[in-house]
């Protein structure tokens, strides 16, 4: 059974979802929850703390659930290319964006609202599939070029993340005149543009 600030957490991803951050209102979220409105401050110091815990449960979760699906894939996978790697990584970010529709509505709300917000819950959860990939294709470059790269992944992996929450956005982004068939045709395009980038890095050590 569910507790208290999980309900809370449920029906504040809904509200933000649906109504927007400005459009959702603590009483609002409360009665969705089914709770009384002190148990939000019992649990949260504010709209904006609420909005942070919200944020922060969902990253916990796709860490959690990539970590396994990265050792599974090292050990699926024999000699993986580079291309092999950001496939994967891609593919783990659509299939959490899939399971979790209302989560990427909220982040999507957020973003184009309070970006500040985002960037700060981002910025305090280093990215654990960034970290995995780049201490794989650290064994295949010279030191000197290893501050480079990881400029190049940490940009991607923005430019992922940026895309994965508007289609519209990728095809325009992507230069794309036509729809993407499914996701995994998708994933296929930013894995081909993020593992030329570092391909061209390797080539040019």
């Amino acid at each position: 059974m569910a507790s208290s600030k999980e309900k809370i957490l449920d029906a504040a991803e809904r509200e933000f979802a649906e109504l927007g951050i400005a459009g959702a209102s603590l009483r609002g979220i409360t009665k969705s929850a089914g709770v009384n409105l002190g148990s939000i401050y019992y649990y949260f110091e504010s709209k904006e703390d609420l909005i942070m815990q919200v944020l922060q449960r969902r990253i916990d979760q796709f860490r959690r659930k990539g970590l396994i699906e990265f050792e599974e894939f090292k050990k699926k996978v024999k000699s993986p290319t580079n291309r092999d790697y950001w496939l994967m990584m891609v593919k783990a970010m659509l299939r959490f964006r899939s399971r979790h529709p209302q989560y990427v509505a909220f982040i999507s709300n957020l973003f184009s609202t309070r970006k500040d917000v985002v960037e700060k819950a981002l910025g305090k959860n280093e990215d654990f599939l960034q970290n995995e990939y780049l201490k794989e294709i650290k064994k295949s470059l010279p030191e000197r070029v290893w501050l480079e790269a990881e400029k190049r992944v940490t940009t991607i992996m923005l430019m992922i993340h940026m895309l994965l929450l508007n289609k519209h956005m990728a095809g325009i982004y992507l230069e794309k005149k036509r729809v993407f068939k499914d996701q995994d045709d998708f994933a296929e395009e930013i894995a081909n543009i993020a593992s030329a980038s570092m391909d061209a890095l390797a080539k040019g050590c």
